[in-house]
């Protein structure tokens, strides 16, 4: 309306109503990430705006890369609703490196075999979210978990894998599978 002494007042507002991580969240989701960038731009709503932002968006990727959602939604990979597979995708997507991580976690652990090509379609698909995280578990102890961050990084068409991948490829105690792989 133009009255930023008005919006101020409002923004100062809802900072001192200490509001808990779920209501800034769930401010976040109502109203967009958009609409708190472009609040604070607005250099007439001083630091308020800025305030208001940064509490939404920190509340924002907290809800995004909480462990026991992203284990929920690597648990969704399997269910036979394609909906439900399509909607844990997305939603280990929007985690970024934090999704990838614990989709790794999963690849990790023997006993979750039958998981392992719907976590790697996911990893994947997450594109160079997932390099970081795979580039690390090149330095795993288990040769079978830095073979299949090889391969997936191979799948990816990393640059910046180029490097490790051929440092283990050419190493002297490298497995024969690794070696492949890398």
């Amino acid at each position: 309306l133009g009255r930023p002494d008005l919006a101020k007042n409002f923004l100062k507002q809802v900072l001192e109503a200490k509001l808990d991580e779920k209501q800034w969240a769930d401010l976040g989701v109502d109203l967009g990430s958009v609409f708190f960038m472009r609040l604070a731009s607005r250099q007439e709503l001083g630091p308020e705006a800025g305030l208001l932002r940064d509490a939404v968006f920190t509340a924002m990727k907290a809800r995004l890369e909480n462990p026991q959602r992203l284990a929920e939604l690597i648990g969704q990979l399997q269910d036979p609703s394609l909906e439900k597979r399509v909607r844990a995708m997305a939603g280990l997507r929007e985690a970024h490196q934090a999704g990838a991580v614990a989709l790794i976690q999963v690849l990790a652990d023997p006993a979750r075999k039958e998981e392992y090509p719907a976590v790697r379609a996911v990893l994947v698909q997450m594109g160079s979210d997932a390099v970081g995280p795979l580039l690390a578990t090149l330095d795993a102890p288990e040769d079978r978990l830095k073979t299949e961050a090889a391969m997936l990084l191979g799948q990816l068409e990393a640059q910046e894998a180029l490097l490790p991948l051929q440092a283990l490829a050419v190493a002297d105690n490298t497995t024969p599978q690794l070696r492949t792989a890398a």
